[in-house]
This record gives C-alpha cells, sequence and structure tokens, in this order.
C-alpha cells in the first residue's frame, strides 16, 4: 500500500526522535515485501506553483506504475525562499535515511554540503532545476531549466511587442530575485540579452532606469512596485524574476493606477500569473512545464528501481519551456488537470473557461 505524510515545517528535527522509532509515520502500513522510502524536498509545495506541480505529477506516474512506496514531503513554511529551512530539512533527511531523495534545488551554494553529506549516507538523489558548473555531488539524475533561455525567451517577446506597438525607446525596470541568487542572476542576464537582441533587430533602443531586488516574494515586490511607480511615471516594462514577483508588481502598479501604461513580463508559469496574461495585466512569461518534469522524474526513478542502477540513464535532461502570450497558448500548453484549480478558474474573464473548453473539444 501507498502512504504519505506532510511534514510543511521548518525544523523536522524537533520530530526525529519520534520518528526514527517508528520509520516514517506513515498513513499506510507497509507491505511485507518492504515499499520504498521517497523523500520530497522543495522550497514550497504549494499545488498552483512550479513545486506543487512537479510533486503531484511525481506522485501520479509512481501510482501508475503500480510502485509499492512511501513519501515524506517537506517544505519550509512561508512565500519566500527559506534557504536556512531549507538546510535544516535536508539534514533532517540524512537522518530518516530514505531510499531516494527528489529535492528541488534553487540556489546550489547554499546546500550543496548537505547535499554532499546525503550522498554519503548512500541515499539516491535526483535534483532537479539547477546545477552547478563543478560539485562532487552525483544524483541519479539532474533535470534542469536553463534560466538563461528562460530570460532570453522573455525578454525577446517583449521585445516583439514594443515593436509591433512602435515605441522607439523603452524604459525598463529590473525586478531582481535574491541578490547573488544564482537563478535570479541567470534569468536576467538572459532577458537582457534576449531583449537587447529584440531592439537591435526591430529598430528601438531603451534604457534601464531602475533595478529593485525582492527577494522572489510578492509581497515585497508588491510595495517596491509602488515606490518605484511614483518615482518613475516614465517607465515602461518591468521584467519580473518570477511569477510571485510579476503578481506583487501587478497588484502594486494597479494600486498606483499604473498598470494600464507599464507592460509587465515574468518566468514561470504560476496558475494566478498564467489567468493575469490571460485577463492583459501581465504581457508574457516564459514557462517551464512541471508535470512533465515530474513525470521524467519518476519514470527515472522507476527505471532506476527496475534496472537496479543507473547504467543507461540519461544524466542530464533539460525541461521544455514555452513563451506564453494568450489564453489559447495557455490552454494549448498545461494539460486541463493542472488549470482546473480555483486559483486560476476564478481569475479568468467571464467565458473564457467555456469557451476554451469547446475550442479544444472541436479539435480534438
Amino acid at each position: 500500500m501507498k502512504g504519505k505524510v506532510k511534514y510543511h515545517k521548518l525544523f523536522l528535527s524537533m520530530i526525529v526522535a519520534v520518528v526514527l522509532v517508528v520509520g516514517f509515520a506513515f498513513t499506510a502500513s507497509a507491505s511485507s515485501d518492504g515499499p520504498v522510502d521517497i523523500a520530497f524536498v522543495a522550497p514550497r509545495l504549494d499545488i498552483t506553483e512550479f513545486f506543487g506541480q512537479f510533486y503531484d505529477e511525481l506522485r501520479i506516474t509512481l501510482d501508475k506504475a503500480g510502485l509499492n512506496y512511501r513519501v515524506l514531503e517537506a517544505a519550509p513554511p512561508g512565500a519566500q525562499m527559506d534557504i536556512e529551512g531549507l538546510d535544516h530539512i535536508l539534514g533532517d533527511i540524512r537522518a530518516f535515511r530514505p531510499d531516494y531523495l527528489v529535492f528541488v534545488i534553487s540556489e546550489w551554494h547554499t546546500v550543496e554540503p548537505r547535499l554532499r553529506e546525503i550522498q554519503q549516507e548512500g541515499i539516491k538523489m535526483i535534483l532537479v532545476d539547477n546545477k552547478p558548473e563543478r560539485t562532487d555531488v552525483d544524483p541519479i539524475a539532474w533535470i534542469l531549466t536553463d534560466h538563461v533561455t528562460s530570460g532570453y525567451i522573455t525578454g525577446y517577446a517583449a521585445a516583439q511587442h514594443f515593436a509591433a506597438e512602435g515605441y522607439k525607446n523603452v524604459n525598463v525596470v529590473l525586478f531582481h530575485g535574491t541578490p547573488g541568487g544564482e537563478v535570479g542572476i541567470r534569468r536576467m542576464n538572459g532577458y537582457v540579452q534576449g531583449f537587447d537582441a529584440g531592439a537591435k533587430e526591430f529598430g528601438f533602443t531603451y534604457k534601464i532606469i531602475r533595478e529593485v531586488w525582492t527577494h522572489f516574494d510578492r509581497e515585497m515586490a508588491f510595495n517596491v512596485a509602488q515606490d518605484v511607480g511614483m518615482a518613475h511615471p516614465d517607465m515602461d516594462l518591468v521584467f519580473a524574476a518570477n511569477s510571485a514577483t510579476a503578481l506583487g508588481v501587478m497588484e502594486g502598479l494597479r494600486n498606483v493606477d499604473m498598470l494600464d501604461q507599464v507592460r509587465i513580463t515574468g518566468i514561470g508559469g504560476q496558475l494566478e500569473e498564467l489567468a493575469a496574461i490571460i485577463r492583459g495585466d501581465i504581457l508574457v512569461s516564459g514557462v517551464r512545464l512541471p508535470r512533465a518534469q515530474g513525470q521524467l522524474a519518476a519514470e527515472i526513478l522507476l527505471e532506476y528501481i527496475d534496472k537496479g542502477g543507473a547504467a543507461d540513464i540519461r544524466k542530464v535532461n533539460y525541461g521544455r519551456q514555452e513563451v506564453i502570450w494568450t489564453a489559447e497558448d495557455v490552454f494549448d500548453t498545461y494539460p486541463l488537470m493542472m488549470l482546473d484549480y480555483p486559483e486560476f478558474r476564478m481569475k479568468l474573464p467571464p467565458g473564457v473557461w467555456e469557451a476554451q473548453i469547446a475550442r479544444l473539444e472541436k479539435k480534438s
């Protein structure tokens, strides 16, 4: 039988002593031949975000395959990227000693020592999202997002828009993630490269008039966006380093009556962000496909278990990325099971859901 336990806590160490006595505190008992113990750790587990959708598809694929397994899922509380919380969770995962760890990692340098300890314990890993140039951490496989490409395709798409609108000069504000953060730097570098390439191709100029760091946090982006909007009434474009930042900027600019004049671009594909694109509140987003990556992680894990090793498994795997402009893009890119949540449907203009379902049925 299969079961799971949720420990959405900052410090799992408070419960380690109890759990180690009885094994994982799963809601279903293990069968006599013994289940496979899998830990899933991510910065957040919200089903409306990449991490939650990835995890949901991972479970669905393992269930369809009939794997006898138990799962421990863990994430720090709160909306911000909590590096200290992740470090504590990984320390406790080492103590739990599962067979496998699937870990969605953003800022590599902060957790590499802990992953090295986990590897020394013999726990096999699948690492998702980010990979350093050099490391002695050796997982079964990497499932990666090219964050430079994420930024590039978004920046180039934004340039296409401003060229089509006849702009001769564009004033840009950059909303970074965390200072020095690897993912944010890669996305922003890619964005500027893509926008610059588009500006040169389409014959307009641009100026970066302000840069701010809002830690990938929606509330912080909301507050800062209002101040930036008041200080720069001539700004035309905001690039936000992730979905939460884009949504915070959107809400902040709406609060100072500037949403109609400023275009916002994001990266990620959170459900609320997709709905905002359909409404026209966010221009465009470069997105990764969490369910495809979650399915791939499960398939790699199943192959490894079946073969008893990783000899034939591709070591480095990159997920597909898309640019989302329209309702048609959203419904053609994402499965309906991912979109059918109140966070998405309730934020759509009236009739959009029904119209898109009818369109898809006609296509099929």
